[in-house]
């Protein structure tokens, strides 16, 4: 398989009590070949502290002048890759550490697809397993399933940049 650059952005408002474990979450990915962009949305509370405090080259850490949101932070981040891949991985959220190996697998493998996605499960504020995803896995009923209800969870898509479409 083929190495390409994966991307990894992480819009980050007041989650000190997350932020750590998502972080970890994501340079503990069996693939890597990746960065993650982590753009610190204006926090008051010790969320900075916590993204500055890796070392790791692949962390590049950015700061708004304001609280802008998460859409047009999401949106400022995409400015900054250097991947062929885009990820996405909400602050207070965890990837599996095989997330990415399988999504570029798969990727690579189907260039004809432009994004993939796969299966989550909530978790409380402790950790503990909460609700279960049940939604299509095959292309046919993922395209039905979308003219009703979005079937993607944000924190598991990865998307090609290939195509341009970002």
């Amino acid at each position: 398989m083929s190495q390409p650059l994966v991307s990894i952005i992480m819009p980050v408002y007041n989650v000190e009590r997350y932020v750590k474990e998502a972080i970890d979450s994501a340079l503990n990915q069996t693939y890597p070949h990746l960065e993650l962009i982590i753009m610190n949305d204006g926090s008051s509370d010790g969320t900075a502290d916590i993204c500055r405090s890796y070392t790791d080259p692949r962390v590049r850490y950015y700061e708004n002048p304001a609280n802008m949101g998460v859409l047009r932070t999401r949106n400022e981040a995409l400015k900054l890759v250097r991947g062929e891949y885009v990820a996405w991985l909400d602050s207070d959220d965890i990837s599996l550490p095989t997330r990415l190996e399988k999504q570029v697998s798969f990727l690579e493998a189907n260039p004809d697809y432009v994004m993939c996605g796969t299966l989550h499960q909530d978790i409380d504020g402790e950790g503990r397993p909460l609700l279960k995803s049940y939604f299509p896995c095959t292309d046919k009923d993922l395209r039905s399933f979308l003219l009703l209800v979005n079937s993607f969870c944000n924190s598991s898509l990865t998307m090609s940049l290939r195509a341009g479409f970002i």
